[in-house]
């Protein structure tokens, strides 16, 4: 069997103990332990962050009827929508409610069959 080549034994030199295995004949001897350094900072408290606003979403589908006018909301046909306001009225009265305009898309339906213009708003809950 193959003599078992000698590793130094670095956590022992690190923590400053007597390294469990004995040296071979002739080799040399480990280094030093280091002296101690300044102690160690205590560990800082991280503070947890402020919980962020939580968000009440809508999804409002257009459809054009004499001017662009939302149709559905959350999936939901609002009544009367054929008089209700246009695009640019829904807006203003949305930002004036806290509404924030989140994003837009034009492309398949999601509720009705001609409804392919969406806008997704958010406001914090109150």
């Amino acid at each position: 069997m193959a003599e078992r080549k000698h590793t130094p034994d670095v956590l022992a030199d690190i923590l400053g103990a007597a390294s469990p295995v004995e040296a071979p004949a002739g080799a040399t001897a480990p280094p030093a332990p280091r002296p101690p350094g300044p102690p160690a900072a205590p560990a800082k408290r991280t503070q947890r962050a402020e919980p962020g606003p939580r968000w009440k979403y809508r999804i409002v589908s257009f459809q054009d009827y004499h001017g662009w006018r939302p149709r559905f909301e959350n999936g939901v046909e609002i009544a009367g929508w054929m008089r209700g306001p246009l695009l640019n009225e829904f807006l203003e009265q949305a930002g004036e409610d806290g509404w924030e305009l989140a994003a837009a898309s034009a492309g398949e339906s999601l509720y009705g069959s001609s409804d392919k213009r969406q806008l997704y708003l958010k406001r914090a809950e109150r």
